[in-house]
């Protein structure tokens, strides 16, 4: 087989093996092997081939962050024009049983709709989960943690906790599950200081009750807040 078969050869099966996503098939594996006759003109076919991909997913690449800055541009042209709808539907809309403004054009319904959100001081949140483990782990290097309630421990007011969920993130090797790490859960945990991570996870649901019982009280961690939005029909 002389060299421009095997490129056309070659062609054929890259283009199959393209159609496929990438998949091998067995009769593509054998066509794409190599042997000592083909060596040098195979290579110098495969990186040709490699190159002018590795060109096509760079243009993917560009494509696909140019559609993302379109996307945002328009997303962002929907959300200023629903604003200015919002506010001049609060301002000259009528009222509807809801108390919420609203207009009927006939062949749309535009209406206003008024609720209050959670917003979570996040920062804050963080910190005091920071705190709160760095307190359990030097228990845990001081032998304290395996003798003593952890709430003894801990200086972060039970008040502050309150409110406050955090998701645990632990590596952990299957075979010690059959593994004693000790009755307590925290305590087990501490035995993997060094692959487990925290972050806050605000069930907002929860605490927005909360914050209507005792806004006060949770100040430092969260607020509600009035915002209005849109609702097209």
């Amino acid at each position: 087989m002389n060299i421009f078969e095997i490129s056309k050869e070659l062609e054929s099966v890259f283009d199959e093996l393209e159609e496929n996503g990438g998949e091998l098939t067995e009769e593509l594996e054998e066509k794409l092997s190599i042997s000592q006759d083909e060596f040098r003109s195979k290579v110098d076919a495969y990186l040709s081939v490699i190159r002018h991909t590795e060109s096509d997913v760079d243009c993917c690449d560009k494509e696909i962050k140019r559609l993302q800055a379109v996307k945002k541009s328009k997303q962002n042209t929907i959300e200023r024009l629903k604003n200015i709808l919002i506010w001049a539907v609060d301002k000259f809309g009528d009222v509807n049983k809801s108390r919420n403004r609203y207009v009927d054009l006939g062949t749309s319904k535009v209406t206003v709709k008024s609720s209050n959100k959670v917003v979570v001081n996040e920062e804050y949140a963080d910190d005091i989960i920071s705190s709160t483990f760095a307190e359990l782990r030097e228990a845990n290097y001081t032998k304290e943690l395996s003798d003593n309630p952890i709430k003894d421990l801990i200086t972060t007011p039970e008040n502050k906790l309150d409110g406050i969920t955090t998701t645990i993130l632990v590596d952990i090797p299957l075979e010690d599950l059959y593994k004693d790490k000790g009755d307590n859960f925290i305590k087990s945990l501490f035995d993997y200081d060094a692959g487990f991570k925290v972050k806050s996870n605000i069930n907002k649901s929860l605490l927005k009750d909360k914050l209507i019982e005792d806004s006060e009280a949770y100040k430092d961690l969260a607020h509600m807040e009035n915002t209005k939005s849109l609702l097209i029909k």
